[in-house]
Parts: C-alpha cells; sequence; structure tokens
C-alpha cells in the first residue's frame, strides 16, 4: 500500500467516489429573483424528475408534498435570510419516498408538522430548524442530522438522530402540559447519537384560578404496547459523552395537584442499549426518575461499557472548504473510515448498529489516542456541486473488549 499525506488520503478518497449522475438543477425563488425557474415548492417537485436538485433562495414558502427522490436544499443562514416553509400556510408537509430512491431536505426552517410517511426510501433531513413536531411513521429508512427542534414522534420506523437538539414544548395556557421531546413507539429501531433530549415543561395555574398543574413532558419516552403485543421497539442511545436526557418540569397550583415531572428517559417494556448520556430527571415537583423502566416481553434496559462510539461532523461541506470527521472512540481500538455514495441498511450478526454507507471507500485511521477521538479531514473536488451528497459511517475494532462497533452515519451534502 502507498503512503499518503493524510491530506493527500481525504483528497484521493473523495475523487475516487463516483456520484449518481443528476438530471437537472433548479431555483426556487418566492420573489422571482433573476434564474428562477419556480416561485413555489409545490410546482417545482410536481415538475422535477427524481435526482433533481432544487435550491430554494430565502423567502417564505407553501407546504408541500415530496413523493419522489429529490434534494431541497434551502439558502444557508438564519430565517429571514434562509428559506422559511409553512409559515403563512396552514397543515404539514409530508414526505413520501418509493424504493430506492434517496429524498434530501436542508438548510431550511419549518413551522407547521413536517411528516415521513410509509417511505420505502432514504428520507435525510439535514440542518432543518421546525418550531413545530416531526413524525416519521411506518418509514424504511429516515437519517435527520443537526436538526434543532421541539418534538419528533417515531412510530414503526427506522431512523437515525445525530449531532440535534430536541427542546419539547413547554405546556400552553394555564395547567398546559409540556411535550415530550423523543416519543418511539410501534416496531421502531432508533439510533440516537450526539443528540440532547428536553421534555417541555408544564404551566402553573395562576393564584385564584381553579385547575391542576400542567404536566412536564419526558425527555425520551420507548414505550411498546401496553398489552405486550409484538414488535417492540428498539434504541440505541450512543450520548458520545455529550447527550444529556432530561425531562420537563411540572406546574404548580394552589388549590388542587401540582403537575408531575418528566422523567428524563422512561423505557416501557420496550428495549434500549445506552451509554454516553446524562439523565436527568424534572426537579420542580419531585418523584419524576433519571431513568424508569417497566419491564415487560422482549424488554431490557442495557448500560454499555466502554461507551458505543460516534461520529461527529465539524464544518460544511463546500468545494475548496475542508470538513473534518470526528470519531469518539474508546482509547486504543482501531478504527477505519467509510465514505460512499449510496445509503445502505446492511445488519451483521453480533453488531449492533447496521452498515449503513456503501463501502466505496475506507480509510485506516489508526489507534484512537488518550483523547477517545481521532480525527480526519474531508476535501471535494470541483465535481461535487450543490446537492451532491455522500455519507460517512466508522467502525472500530476493541480488542479488549473483542468486537467490533460501528457509529452513527453523517451525511456529507455539499452546498
Amino acid at each position: 500500500m502507498h503512503v499518503l499525506t493524510r491530506a493527500a488520503v481525504s483528497f484521493a478518497l473523495v475523487a475516487s467516489v463516483a456520484l449518481p449522475a443528476r438530471a437537472g438543477t433548479w431555483i426556487v425563488d418566492i420573489n422571482n429573483g433573476p434564474g428562477t425557474n419556480f416561485t413555489d415548492l409545490p410546482q417545482a417537485i410536481a415538475a422535477a424528475a427524481p435526482g433533481d436538485v432544487l435550491i430554494v433562495r430565502g423567502g417564505n414558502y407553501t407546504a408541500f408534498t415530496l413523493d419522489k427522490g429529490l434534494t431541497i436544499l434551502g439558502t444557508p443562514g438564519p430565517w429571514p435570510v434562509g428559506s422559511q416553509i409553512g409559515c403563512c400556510i396552514p397543515g404539514q408537509s409530508i414526505v413520501t419516498i418509493p424504493a430506492n430512491e434517496v429524498a434530501v431536505i436542508a438548510d431550511m426552517r419549518f413551522t407547521s408538522d413536517l411528516w415521513t410517511q410509509q417511505s420505502l426510501g432514504t428520507v435525510i433531513l439535514d440542518n432543518l430548524t421546525l418550531t413545530d413536531t416531526v413524525r416519521l411513521m411506518q418509514s424504511s429508512d429516515v437519517r435527520v442530522h443537526r436538526f434543532l427542534g421541539e418534538s419528533i414522534y417515531v412510530t414503526d420506523s427506522r431512523v437515525e438522530i445525530a449531532s440535534s437538539t430536541l427542546n419539547g414544548r413547554s405546556g400552553f395556557g394555564p395547567g398546559g402540559s409540556g411535550s415530550t421531546a423523543l416519543s418511539i413507539s410501534g416496531g421502531s429501531n432508533v439510533l440516537l447519537a450526539r443528540t440532547s433530549c428536553r421534555g417541555g415543561d408544564g404551566q402553573d395555574i395562576p393564584i385564584g384560578l381553579p385547575g391542576n398543574g400542567g404536566d412536564g413532558g419526558h425527555g425520551v419516552v420507548l414505550q411498546a404496547s401496553p398489552t405486550g403485543a409484538l414488535p417492540v421497539p428498539y434504541l440505541l442511545l450512543a450520548g458520545g459523552g455529550v447527550s444529556t436526557i432530561r425531562g420537563g418540569n411540572g406546574g404548580f397550583t394552589y388549590f388542587e395537584f401540582d403537575g408531575d415531572d418528566g422523567d428524563g428517559f422512561f423505557n416501557y417494556k420496550a428495549g434500549d442499549w445506552r451509554s454516553g448520556a446524562t439523565f436527568v430527571a424534572g426537579t420542580k415537583i419531585g418523584g419524576a426518575l433519571d431513568l424508569r423502566y417497566t419491564a415487560g416481553p422482549n424488554s431490557f434496559d442495557t448500560a454499555i461499557q466502554p461507551d458505543d462510539p460516534t461520529l461527529e461532523l465539524v464544518g460544511t461541506p463546500a468545494y475548496a472548504t475542508p470538513v473534518r470527521l470526528d470519531v469518539h472512540a474508546t482509547p486504543g481500538a482501531v478504527v477505519r473510515l467509510t465514505i460512499g455514495a449510496t445509503p445502505i441498511l446492511v445488519p451483521t450478526s453480533g453488531v449492533r448498529v447496521d452498515k449503513l454507507v456503501s463501502p466505496d471507500q475506507t480509510v485506516f485511521l489508526g489507534v484512537v489516542p488518550p483523547s477517545g477521538v481521532i480525527s480526519h479531514t474531508v476535501q471535494f473536488r470541483r465535481a461535487f456541486g450543490p446537492g451532491s451528497l455522500l455519507f460517512a459511517q466508522a467502525f472500530m475494532s476493541d480488542t479488549l473488549a473483542g468486537e467490533t462497533r460501528r457509529t452513527n452515519s453523517v451525511p456529507l451534502l455539499m452546498r
């Protein structure tokens, strides 16, 4: 094998990964500026073909239904510079993607619900801000990355959430209850990496008014059927040492009953592996638990030692702008990094996390130092234009534990 510098390896890696051909790039601009092809998203989605890229300029757009493998890439930057969806139009945006297609929504701000339902393909939600609820239902492969929002509800879906922050909504009005930040039910399989979740606070009852205080939302709820019916949902929580799972505070009342504080993590008859996270119950009323586990058929609650590895993207992919991939792993373990053009779901016996990235290129990173972090720098050639997409995933061989462990995946979406 030829010995290359780290930078040379990075360039060779990305230069040799083949991207799928894209049919076209279209400009969506509500203000109809120079070069505009469409002035709203529903019309652009209807006209575009799978594989196309929609570049969305800043402005308020109508909620939409996405039913094909498109990349919808907003103008980077905070609103009102960035693209905002659903501000002035009631209703949710819906994503339903056919099998063997990949849909991407990135750099957007949503102010109404975003749902995926019955998606057989892969859905990538990257760098979204959402002031309402994300519902992921009956979907085969949803990957949420760098998300900032209120609540995510997962039902009968395979979902990955990484490098995100969920802050459940506080109760509305006197005595209103806060929402759970992350709720997982049905036959779901969720990988939660480097993500913090906080339940919303319940509201107090003002002096002189009747009523009970609002309950605080839980940080994470993993809930099987109360009857014990199959299937059971599963969660692998790899906190990377930075995740906090916190319950919301209950609300006071002066005449009736105070609201309940939320638990940090509530596992009701389901299955979880957890590592690298801090669990904190709501603290205003008392009685909540950092960790609450109710056993049931096929359920378990397993603390993993040492912590499962995680992968973190530092920077934003763009031509001539290097980004860094940090692998947080056990000191002394051996780490390799895979980068590929295709998202996959391939289970391996004895390994908790599936293979999530096509093995187009694999780079040997070496032995993890005492800091617990080993890094790799990647830069992209000019052929990788806006909307081009690669994926990365690392795996470590832990000789002391005698096992192989994989990280979450990371989308490398070109801006």
